[in-house]
């Protein structure tokens, strides 16, 4: 059976291949982060390092929802309750409280450079 470790931070039990290897100041030799919130950490610091304006609109968001300023609604295209925040713009005092709610899927979508779904979400008047 192979060896299991528990991460503190997402508290989930893997097994010691989902840990990155580390040689010293360890008793299993792996890191006491699994590779998962590994990666997650360092893509949200190198999108922090690329904008730091929009990573503060982003944190501002996030304590807007967090204090009740904010309230999360459901997708806007299909209605799911997963959503995330899709900012219109990061210039204004205020655009931390400027979101349109969309799933994953359709938040993707905006951002890509698929015109029929931009031109769909417009044609709802959501821009």
């Amino acid at each position: 059976m192979a060896e299991t470790k528990v991460f503190t931070v997402c508290r989930e039990e893997k097994p010691l291949e989902a840990f990155h290897r580390r040689r010293h100041r360890t008793t299993d030799g792996r890191r006491t982060a699994c590779k998962e919130c590994t990666n997650k950490r360092n893509r949200e610091e190198n999108r922090r390092r690329s904008d730091p304006h929009k990573a503060r609109v982003r944190v501002r968001t996030l304590a807007a929802v967090e204090a009740g300023l904010l309230i999360k609604e459901p997708c806007a295209v299909c209605g799911s309750l997963d959503v995330e925040a899709h900012h219109l713009s990061y210039d204004d005092e205020d655009s931390h409280l400027d979101v349109q709610w969309l799933c994953v899927e359709h938040h993707r979508e905006v951002h890509s450079s698929a015109n029929d779904t931009k031109n769909r979400l417009s044609q709802m008047k959501l821009f």
